[in-house]
């Protein structure tokens, strides 16, 4: 019982951090972003966990990015507008880096990069 109502704390707060509701300066966000899908997976490991994926266009590139945070609602396919908050590279052929998504009523949520190419 106690592991289920921790599990339901940390759900909580997760989804709380994930939509942040600070005011944003749209003026940031220069990236544009097109989402051609959106699904939510269930991971198992030790445990089962969801993830929202989001198959993108970023300019003429595809991606497959991971929602970093708990959100249990779909992304609508369109276009919106995005702003990196991480880039790394630490050799020339690999790369880290995690998009801040500006949805139309002022919220966002940041989503990782774990997939590039022709993810069919």
């Amino acid at each position: 019982m106690k592991y289920a109502f921790l599990a339901v704390i940390l759900a909580i707060t997760t989804t709380t951090f994930a939509f942040s509701e600070k005011p944003r300066d749209s003026a940031d966000y220069t990236v544009d972003v097109h989402v051609q899908s959106s699904r939510i997976i269930t991971v198992c490991d030790q445990g089962c966990t969801t993830e929202q994926h989001l198959i993108v266009l970023i300019g003429t590139k595809k991606f497959d990015l991971k929602e970093l945070g708990y959100q249990m609602n779909l992304i609508r396919v369109g276009n919106y507008k995005a702003k990196i908050v991480k880039d790394e590279t630490p050799a020339p052929y690999e790369y880290r880096r995690v998009y801040e998504i500006l949805f139309p009523d002022g919220k966002v949520s940041s989503f990782e990069v774990v997939g590039e190419g022709d993810l069919e």
